[in-house]
């Protein structure tokens, strides 16, 4: 790794990887540069990191000062001294990307809350897109690095699952903005299997196996008037097939729900909110008390 020192210009749009599936088929796109392991910590105004390469470890110490970052080489008995002094630390994965005159950083976050964050850097921000499956969180001040070291993300660990059209995005983003950061459906298994194909006891079982397998809470939204469900997916503009059977595909939800509920298969896991008639503002209110509620982060 070639480290850069000196003034370095900081300015950067942040994102938030809500959905695994889609920050992988973006990434596949880019050219990879760089993945190094980072260890940083606050003092005073300084950002003190170490850097795990291939090649070996390095040590900075950097001070922010508006859209320009002066980033000095230190040594590594004075990187411990400050730690000592701290005694507490963000620990990272960063892998480096480069999209044409864009440098990609994706920062997977391992200390103190396990999250994926990616900045973008270079070229023309004002015009660089929101990836699919992303949620921009640039102008939320928690998401820079001395709020999540100073704890500004609560809870992690949550997954919101439903239909198309039920809010789950909106509601993704007034989490975050909260510092709740929830990922949208688990694709692999919960998405995968909600069709109208597989047999209620299968899916179940492969429901029930994910739960007892993983620590996150699943949380499926429901909305049970079908007109206010058709109205969003009209709004949208391109309609699909799939679009048009999302009543079904909320009933489904409900429907899998309760049947695992009956049998005692949520093992704390897995809980459903009824949606229907809330506003956007009152379903992020009933999804936060659920996820106070339930939520062990």
């Amino acid at each position: 790794m070639k480290m850069k020192y000196g003034k370095i210009d900081n300015r950067e749009k942040k994102f938030i990887s809500t959905n695994r599936t889609y920050l992988n088929e973006y990434l596949k796109n880019l050219e990879a540069k760089e993945d190094v392991y980072i260890i940083q910590t606050f003092y005073n105004e300084y950002k003190y990191r170490k850097y795990v390469t291939a090649d070996g470890l390095e040590y900075t110490k950097n001070l922010k000062m508006e859209n320009v970052t002066t980033v000095d080489k230190i040594s590594e008995k004075e990187f411990n001294n400050i730690l000592d002094k701290t005694k507490r630390y963000v620990k990272k994965r960063r892998r480096t990307y480069s999209d044409g005159s864009y440098q990609i950083d994706v920062d997977d976050f391992d200390k103190p809350n396990k999250f994926t964050m990616v900045e973008v850097s270079g070229g023309d921000l004002g015009k660089y897109e929101i990836p699919k499956g992303f949620i921009e969180v640039t102008n939320i001040a928690g998401y820079q690095n001395k709020n999540i070291y100073n704890g500004f993300v609560k809870k992690v660990g949550i997954i919101l699952e439903g239909t198309d059209a039920v809010g789950k995005s909106l509601t993704i983003k007034g989490l975050l903005e909260q510092g709740i950061v929830c990922k949208d459906r688990e694709s692999r298994v919960i998405s995968a299997n909600m069709l109208f194909e597989i047999p209620m006891t299968e899916r179940a079982k492969k429901y029930e196996k994910f739960l007892i397998d993983n620590d996150e809470l699943l949380l499926f939204l429901v909305n049970n008037d079908r007109e206010e469900l058709l109205r969003r997916v009209y709004s949208r503009g391109k309609i699909t097939d799939f679009d048009l059977d999302t009543y079904e595909y909320n009933k489904l939800y409900k429907q899998t729900y309760e049947y695992m509920r009956d049998k005692g298969m949520l093992h704390g896991k897995l809980y459903c909110i009824d949606c229907t008639g809330l506003g956007i503002n009152e379903q992020l209110l009933e999804v936060r008390k659920a996820i106070d509620n339930y939520a062990k982060y």
